[in-house]
């Protein structure tokens, strides 16, 4: 009797760990989501430094700004379309030695007569997506330039006072017509303007290429780490993954605690990271 009692307790037991194996095996793997830092937020130092940065913090990617130089062998060189093929190897080498891709460029309002310039040189640098803020008539001249070179254009925005693109029904219009045009968008920007971001991420749907992505004190309006303020977080990352977005999340800090910057650099990455 005991011995037909031992196996009947032994084969519950096996029947339950092989549920939980296998309602294990059912969960989803976690979705890897892109990160990258704006070089715009370490405008205080160069390039290679930030890179440096962006690799200790598991980070995917950089994004360029011309606010920076490129450091190392060259700490007096822009980072810009300007740069010689010698330095764009340079910075080139400089990510792959790092892991790390180029994530994308700007945000430049440019001469028209210079968009091509910068264009051709996202094409040679590898870097998918230009983020730009002209008005709508410029637009058709960033479609055509970004179809002759295979790269993708982001029509960004800033808050109200800025220009109409703060408004998601507008900012998707605007990009509707065209096919290499996509849109860059900012939830900080939007948490100020009055606007639910998820509202936005639904609005401007697949045209969405690439977030400015922070987590805003309201009313205040500033910014800090990712969870450590008032916005919904989880929710907005939810209605991007219900949305298929793929694109890079590249954390901004436009706060007063520079001194803090790396830390919250890192809180952000970790919160994505868990979520």
């Amino acid at each position: 009797m005991n011995r037909i009692l031992f196996l009947s307790v032994l084969a519950a037991a096996v029947l339950s760990f092989g549920c939980a194996g296998a309602d294990r095996a059912q969960e989803p793997a976690k979705k890897h989501r892109k990160i990258a830092l704006h070089g715009y937020v370490y405008q205080d130092i160069s390039l290679a430094d930030t890179v440096k940065k962006a690799a200790e913090m598991k980070a995917d990617g950089v994004v360029l700004t011309k606010r920076q130089f490129i450091g190392g062998k060259y700490p007096k060189a822009r980072v810009d379309e300007k740069m010689t093929p010698e330095q764009r190897e340079y910075v080139k080498k400089m990510f792959a030695d790092s892991g790390l891709e180029i994530a994308g460029f700007g945000v430049y309002s440019v001469p028209v007569d210079q968009i091509d310039a910068h264009l051709d040189f996202c094409k040679d640098m590898g870097i998918a997506v230009f983020t730009e803020e002209h008005k709508r008539a410029d637009q058709k001249l960033w479609n055509d330039s970004a179809k002759k070179r295979g790269v993708k254009v982001a029509l960004h925005h800033h808050g109200r006072k800025t220009n109409e693109y703060w408004d998601p029904k507008v900012i998707a219009e605007t990009v509707s017509k065209y096919d290499n045009i996509g849109v860059c968008a900012d939830n900080g920007h939007w948490a100020r303007a009055g606007v639910d971001a998820c509202y936005g991420y639904k609005t401007i749907g697949k045209k969405l290429v690439m977030l400015h992505f922070k987590d805003v004190i309201l009313p205040r309006g500033e910014d800090t780490w990712l969870g450590g303020g008032s916005l919904d977080v989880p929710k907005m990352l939810e209605t991007l993954d219900g949305i298929g977005f793929d694109g890079y999340f590249v954390l901004e800090y436009e706060g007063g605690d520079k001194k803090n910057l790396d830390s919250i650099m890192r809180k952000s990455i970790e919160f994505l990271r868990a979520h």
